[in-house]
């Protein structure tokens, strides 16, 4: 079912996970963002070259503002999780979590210990998918088709 996908990135992909349920509500309805972007800097080549120098083209790839657009409701779920010696890390983290309690949407943030690295990413992985996990089972058994049975 589309409407139960959940996606998950680290780094850049951090930043493409968040935008997929941002950007597209309907197909995608949770993330796990592991050292994430959240308001992409146009000072950075990569930035540049993958949203362009429009403003509003980075705006709507921006999910610090994008996540408004989303109904405050238990289906969304953002799983995040930055170290707190992540170099690339300028608060955004921090801020997107902000948002998401401004807006209504469920979500957790971890900041333990460690860096932009694979072994942060690893451990982070492994505690934040069981959370993803159970959010997964809450949402199905309340919107899964025939959740909602008659009595005979």
């Amino acid at each position: 079912m589309a409407r139960r996908w959940a996606v998950c990135g680290l780094s850049e992909g951090g930043f493409g996970a968040v935008n997929l349920v941002c950007r597209h509500p309907d197909r995608f309805r949770m993330a796990m963002a592991l050292s994430g972007m959240f308001a992409p800097d146009p000072k950075i080549p990569e930035t540049r070259k993958l949203l362009g120098n429009d403003p509003a083209n980075r705006a709507a790839y921006t999910p610090l503002l994008t996540v408004k657009n989303l109904t405050p409701t238990r289906d969304f779920f953002f799983a995040l999780a930055v170290g707190k010696e992540d170099r690339y890390d300028n608060g955004e983290t921090s801020r997107f979590a902000a948002r998401l309690t401004e807006v209504g949407i469920p979500h957790s943030l971890q900041s333990p210990h460690g860096g932009h690295t694979w072994a942060f990413w690893s451990q982070s992985f492994e505690e934040n998918l069981p959370l993803l996990g159970k959010r997964w089972r809450e949402q199905a058994s309340v919107s899964a088709p025939g959740a909602e049975q008659t009595k005979p």
